[in-house]
């Protein structure tokens, strides 16, 4: 799982971070709403944090901003909690982030339950535990970077994914936008999903990148 954390304390955005470590859960940190924008168009995130010190305005402006940019993952948003000097015990600042961590863990749970159970979308089938996928009942054999390129079409149908979105998300953050890699694997997975269908599910958006989506 991958969380993008808008927090403009550094202080209280290296306590949630190594929360989220100890979790097991890798984090990108953004400081601002112009940061936290950029950071979300290039990478579909499952989850988005909306930092407990945001103020309530700038909160639903921040709301208001990914929604009319079209990302879709979910978002946990936290009111305000007391400052240092509300907190006499030394261990407050910990206890301040129960709330938050407790709603993460319902979040998560529920997140990985779903993973756990196929995906369907249109004639396609996906298992994300056996790794198997189906169309129109055919088993599809992929190999695995062609799989992981395919649930990430699958768990965001309808949304336009960018090549940095697909590099940072099916590659790593080290991906070489000089090749054609991302290119080759989309020819591939539509030799495999598309070929022989008449109604095709892969599509190229020309200057944008690529979408899943029913014709």
């Amino acid at each position: 799982m991958k969380i993008l954390l808008f927090e403009k304390n550094s202080g209280q955005a290296a306590n949630i971070i190594k929360e989220l470590d100890e979790l097991n859960i890798q984090a990108d940190v953004a400081a601002d709403k112009e940061e936290a924008l950029a950071m979300a168009r290039k990478m579909a995130y499952d989850l988005i944090i909306l930092g407990i010190l945001l103020p309530g305005i700038e909160e639903r402006e921040v709301v208001n901003a990914l929604m009319e940019n079209e990302i879709t993952s979910p978002l946990i948003c936290f009111p305000q909690i007391p400052g240092p000097q509300d907190m006499p015990d030394t261990n407050a600042p910990t206890q301040a982030l129960v709330p938050l961590f407790n709603k993460l863990q319902v979040v998560l749970s529920a997140t990985e339950g779903s993973r756990g159970a196929r995906i369907t979308f249109g004639p396609l089938v996906l298992d994300p535990i056996s790794h198997k996928v189906w169309r129109n009942n055919k088993e599809i054999s992929l190999t695995p970077k062609e799989y992981t390129l395919l649930e990430f079409f699958i768990r965001h149908p309808n949304q336009i994914l960018t090549r940095t979105m697909i590099a940072n998300h099916v590659w790593n953050q080290n991906f070489d936008f000089f090749t054609n890699v991302i290119d080759v694997y989309i020819n591939y997975l539509r030799k495999k999903i598309d070929f022989g269908y008449e109604k095709k599910l892969i599509h190229t958006v020309r200057g944008k990148g690529y979408i899943l989506k029913e014709e």
